[in-house]
């Protein structure tokens, strides 16, 4: 895969072995033994938690995520958003809420993704079972998408946050139900900046980045921009400040 990438997967089933077992879903930079990778696994010794290796020192990291059951099955999800890597996790697949972990890391643009599988045993196999395997390329939402019971009861899109932000703000909004959905930044005269949304999206919670440059990847100047979201007919802007 090249560029921003996104993978999900289903865990429905592994066999617990001793020792330094483990599986779940990871994005690696190549296949060599030692390559700069970031998951997101199970294993019985440490339950579920995000392991990373840096490509610079090579030195690997992990952050356990407490208080999650890990009895399969289980959903896993990782993305891949610029040098922005994420957690997420589920019980269900279909509510998602924030990830459970975030790193900066930088790793050229082609990238291997998939499932991983590990014994931790050169005499013993180990085995597990998969399901709803997505890998994709559209990351520009992060969506928390709910039974329709859960549905927001109206559209809305929130104070961006951080705000002032300096490299990347996070946007979120609520959809009502499944419409056209189209977000935009202005400059302070009324130009058109950047297109971050353009497509029908459906209903639920969604969040999106914007890394503070234009449409042609060129980085602006500090100032104060408004963001402009479109739902149907219906209008809503913030004020955004960005500061270099």
């Amino acid at each position: 895969m090249r560029g921003d990438v996104s993978v999900t997967a289903k865990l429905e089933d592994w066999d617990e072995l001793a020792g330094s077992s483990f599986t779940g879903i990871m994005m690696r930079a190549s296949d060599a033994g030692k390559a700069a990778f970031y998951s997101l696994v199970i294993s019985p010794r440490y339950g579920i938690y995000t392991k990373w290796r840096l490509p610079a020192t090579m030195q690997v990291k992990s952050v356990g995520h407490r208080g999650i059951a890990y009895k399969p099955p289980l959903w896993f999800r990782l993305m891949r958003k610029g040098g922005l890597f994420s957690s997420y996790f589920s019980a269900d697949g279909i509510q998602w809420g924030t990830a459970i972990a975030e790193i900066s890391m930088s790793l050229d643009s082609s990238l291997m993704a998939g499932m991983a599988v590990a014994s931790g045993s050169n005499s013993e196999l180990m085995n597990a079972v998969f399901s709803h395997v997505q890998i994709s390329d559209d990351v520009e939402t992060s969506v928390d998408t709910i039974a329709n019971w859960h549905l927001p009861e109206s559209f809305r899109i929130y104070q961006n946050y951080p705000n002032p932000f300096n490299s990347e703000t996070l946007i979120s909004y609520d959809l009502p139900g499944t419409g056209p959905v189209r977000i935009v930044v202005f400059n302070l005269m009324g130009q058109k900046i950047r297109t971050l949304i353009d497509k029908v999206q459906p209903g639920g919670s969604y969040r999106i980045r914007w890394d503070g440059k234009n449409d042609q990847d060129a980085s602006l100047t500090s100032g104060l921009y408004y963001c402009q979201a479109q739902f149907n007919r219906q209008k809503m802007i913030r004020k955004i400040l960005f500061l270099q």
